[in-house]
């Protein structure tokens, strides 16, 4: 399986995909960096994206953020997005394996505002979704049904309904890193994904600490309550002070003492 994964990962980088099209470059198709032209998303032109992508993979750094740039918006992504719902739709296997390949280069341009974008709760499901069809495991996986069936979030207080869904997608966020992508990521992207999660915990425990009144009801849980009350409590604070880690010394001394200050 390893070999596998080694060999997939050299041929998003290197290889035409099966089916692709003559690669899309302008002029007299040379090595040159500005000659490289990104198709738009369509079903009949997937095989040409692919191995367009895989060309700006390896051009320069600022050469990639051009066109990471112009992926990000909106526009395009919807347009990808659109085209996995229609070959899910039509159990397109070919086209679906065609797009796990390109959504993983995607993730592999290592491109924090295209990588921001992905994983914002907008898409990060529908990412999810075109990640169950990797052409290694020759099986479908199941990652959006375990996430909206299987990963319960358990309230011992209810959660505003903002910070409810920042903490569901940071959720999803740690499981695309550590089980979607796992074995696809180089070192560069693992570290951008890993600044990503660190950021979004650290917004979540600042968010709970600067609110007096869930912090009083947590505590109260944490005294008078069930005694499952008392174990969601307990580790509701342990993740906190967990998360706390990604700040600076005098950040995490701050979340420490909120939570001895309220009990």
């Amino acid at each position: 399986v390893m070999a596998q994964i080694r060999a997939l990962q050299a041929q998003l980088r290197q290889q035409p995909a099966p089916g692709a099209a003559p690669p899309a470059l302008t002029g007299d198709e040379t090595d040159d960096e500005d000659d490289v032209f990104l198709p738009e998303p369509d079903i009949s032109s997937l095989g040409a994206l692919h191995e367009t992508l895989q060309k700006i993979g390896g051009l320069p750094m600022h050469m990639r953020r051009q066109f990471a740039a112009r992926i990000s918006q909106a526009a395009f992504l919807d347009r990808l997005f659109d085209i996995f719902d229609q070959c899910e739709d039509l159990d397109d296997a070919d086209s679906l394996h065609l797009l796990f390949r390109i959504f993983l280069l995607l993730m592999l341009f290592n491109d924090l505002q295209l990588l921001s974008v992905l994983l914002d709760g907008q898409y990060i499901l529908k990412l999810l979704g075109v990640l169950e069809y990797d052409p290694i495991l020759g099986r479908r996986l199941q990652h959006r049904q375990f996430l909206e069936t299987g990963a319960t979030l358990r309230e011992v207080v209810e959660l505003k309904p903002d910070l409810r869904r920042k903490i569901q997608d940071t959720f999803r966020l740690q499981y695309l890193k550590d089980t979607a992508v796992a074995r696809y990521m180089d070192d560069g992207t693992a570290n951008t994904l890993m600044g990503l999660l660190a950021g979004r915990q650290t917004d979540i425990v600042v968010e709970i600490c600067n609110d007096e009144a869930y912090l009083t009801r947590l505590m109260s849980c944490l005294e008078s309550g069930s005694q499952t009350e008392k174990q969601y409590a307990l580790r509701l604070c342990q993740d906190m002070n967990s998360y706390a880690r990604a700040l600076q010394p005098q950040g995490r001394a701050e979340v420490l003492s909120t939570l001895v200050g309220h009990g």
